[in-house]
C-alpha cells in the first residue's frame, strides 16, 4: 500500500477522530458511545449501505465509490458538528480493505486510480487521532462480515498503515467500558490541545 503522510492542519476545522480496525472489532459501538458522550453526531460506515445497494456483490470499482461516499458523509457531518467529528472508519479503512480484498488486482488501472485518489485525500484531509479497535471481541456474523479468520492479519495491516502515515493512534482492547473510558480520556486531552 502506498500512503502519503498528511501534514497537521490547524484548529480551523473540527477535531477529527476515527474508529478503525478489523471487522467486528467494536468500531460502530465505540463511535456511538463517543458520539453520545460528547453529544456530537458520528459518521456511519458507508460500506454497509453500498453493500446493501449492490446486494453483496462488490468489485474494485465499488471501492472508490465507497471511499468517496465516506468522505462526502464526513463533509456533511462537519457542517452539523463544526467542533468535533467522530467517524466509524474512514479512507484509511477503505485502503486497507481494498488492498486486502482485491490483492489479485494490485497494479491494475482500477487499483492505481483508487490509490491516487486515496493518497490525495489522506495528504490533504488530516485526522487528529485514530482508535484502532482490537480483535479481542467475539466475531459475530451479521450477513456482511465474511472473514473471521483474517481479523489478526487485518489488524496488523492497520497497524502498518497507521505507522506508515505517521498517524497518532491508540489501540483499544478489553471490555467495552474499559475501551470507552480510555477513548474518552484521549479525546478530552486532544480537545484541550485542539482549542
Amino acid at each position: 500500500m502506498a500512503f502519503i503522510a498528511a501534514d497537521r492542519i490547524p484548529a480551523e476545522r473540527p477535531l477529527r477522530v476515527v474508529l478503525t480496525g478489523s471487522e467486528c472489532s467494536g468500531k460502530s459501538t465505540m463511535a456511538k458511545a463517543l458520539s453520545e458522550h460528547f453529544n456530537v453526531p458520528f459518521v456511519h460506515e458507508e460500506l454497509r449501505e453500498v453493500f446493501v445497494e449492490k446486494k453483496g456483490i462488490l468489485t474494485l470499482d465499488d471501492a472508490l465509490i465507497v471511499a468517496q461516499r465516506q468522505l462526502e458523509s464526513e463533509t456533511k457531518c462537519e457542517v452539523r458538528s463544526p467542533n468535533m467529528l467522530i467517524t466509524d472508519t474512514n479512507i484509511l479503512s477503505s485502503c486497507v480493505y481494498t488492498h486486502h480484498y482485491y490483492a489479485d488486482q494490485e497494479g491494475s488501472a482500477g487499483m492505481q486510480e483508487f490509490d491516487t485518489w486515496a493518497n490525495q485525500v489522506l495528504q490533504h484531509h488530516a485526522y487528529d487521532h485514530y482508535f484502532l479497535c482490537g480483535i479481542d471481541t467475539p466475531w459475530e456474523n451479521d450477513g456482511q462480515r465474511d472473514q473471521p479468520h483474517a481479523r489478526e492479519e487485518l489488524h496488523h495491516k492497520f497497524v502498518e498503515a497507521l505507522k506508515h502515515l505517521n498517524a497518532p493512534y491508540t489501540i483499544l482492547n478489553g471490555e467495552h467500558n474499559k475501551r470507552v473510558s480510555k477513548a474518552i480520556a484521549v479525546v478530552q486531552k486532544l480537545w484541550l490541545n485542539h482549542m
